[in-house]
């Protein structure tokens, strides 16, 4: 990382939250949030489920992270609340917490370099009410998720 991404900010974030995993994105990164009304059904892919929006008559494909970064076969009964990104129409990541933060003091640290990787989309990590939050880009995090679809 350069002085520059370590330095301290102030900005519009959003904090998502899937089990002990807490990304902060950008806020321009993410856009409408809402909430499962009922289970998305599985598809043929692992870790991926459609929504169907009745109103609408289109479908939209969910996706939720474990922990550990990876698609999750099953959504858990508490991964309720949904985001979608401005970048990737159609699909959705599924959280169990979905918070906003306006005009937020984050000092961001660097990486330990077991967590730094090319296909990492994490690139620092800051500490929030006694939690760490990584900080990635919506660009980033659906590289991930699309690399670990394929």
């Amino acid at each position: 990382m350069t002085p520059q991404e370590t330095a301290p900010r102030k900005g519009n974030f959003v904090l998502l939250t899937a089990g002990n995993l807490q990304l902060l994105l950008p806020q321009e990164d993410v856009g409408v949030a809402d909430y499962l009304a009922e289970p998305p059904e599985p598809t043929a892919q692992p870790g991926v489920f459609a929504m169907h929006v009745d109103d609408e008559g289109v479908t939209h494909y969910v996706a939720a992270l474990s922990p550990r970064m990876t698609l999750l076969d099953a959504l858990p009964p508490e991964r309720f609340l949904l985001t979608m990104f401005p970048a990737q129409p159609g699909v959705w990541m599924c959280w169990d917490d979905v918070n906003i933060l306006i005009d937020a003091d984050i000092t961001p640290h660097t990486l330990p370099p077991a967590m730094v990787g090319p296909d990492s989309p994490l690139t620092a990590y800051v500490e929030l009410d006694g939690k760490l939050a990584f900080l990635c880009t919506a660009e980033r995090l659906l590289a991930r998720v699309f690399q670990a679809r394929n």
